[in-house]
């Protein structure tokens, strides 16, 4: 998402940055969230030396990686297999939300409806506030600023339910706060651009 409103509001340089800033979050991020989940997984090892192989062993760290020597080799794919693996990409987020939607319940909504929209609050609001007073200093231009906020208070991404759910963590609460986020995000994101704009940011 975040990704798609980088490329409408900026054209080709947002497409550029974008992936940039991709290439680099998307390994940052999954690496944390195995520490974090492989912490506190119920019977699991939490030496480094266990870390580190869940990380090594991670399909979406490796998936990233194999993405990066591709595109760092200079091949090209065919472009039947290229048609065919997009096909599939465009599959992935609408059953995962289907995934998640069938996981969330009445009572896991309500029962963690706390938790959930605390976190949430930080992905929304708190996460991209902090990344743009964080940047200020650096003298980013006005487009940087904005594709800093576009990708920090971007939605919960839904590949974090799977990994909640494939290493013995909260499933319900990672779909509760990925569902809170994708709605919220809409509001929270058109507010941030135009208090950029006032603000004479961007």
């Amino acid at each position: 998402m975040g990704l798609a409103l980088a490329a409408s509001l900026y054209g080709d340089f947002g497409l550029s940055a974008g992936s940039l800033m991709i290439a680099v979050i998307i390994p940052l991020y999954n690496v944390l969230s195995v520490i974090v989940l492989a912490t506190y997984q119920p019977g699991g090892r939490t030496d480094w030396a266990s870390i580190a192989l869940k990380i090594v062993k991670n399909p979406l760290i490796l998936g990233v990686v194999a993405g990066l020597l591709f595109a760092v080799s200079g091949l090209h794919l065919p472009e039947w297999l290229h048609t065919s693996g997009q096909y599939f990409a465009n599959l992935t987020l609408p059953l995962a939300l289907i995934s998640i939607g069938g996981t969330m319940s009445v009572t896991a909504i309500r029962n963690a409806s706390r938790t959930a929209m605390g976190a949430s609050l930080i992905k929304m609001v708190w996460l991209p506030l902090a990344g743009v007073l964080l940047a200020l200093p650096f003298d980013f231009d006005g487009r940087q600023l904005a594709l800093i906020m576009l990708y920090l208070g971007s939605p919960s991404a839904a590949t974090s339910f799977v990994m909640a759910r494939a290493m013995g963590g909260n499933a319900e609460l990672a779909a509760n706060i990925i569902a809170i986020t994708t709605l919220g995000t809409g509001l929270t994101i058109t507010l941030g651009i135009f208090a950029m704009q006032l603000s004479g940011l961007i």
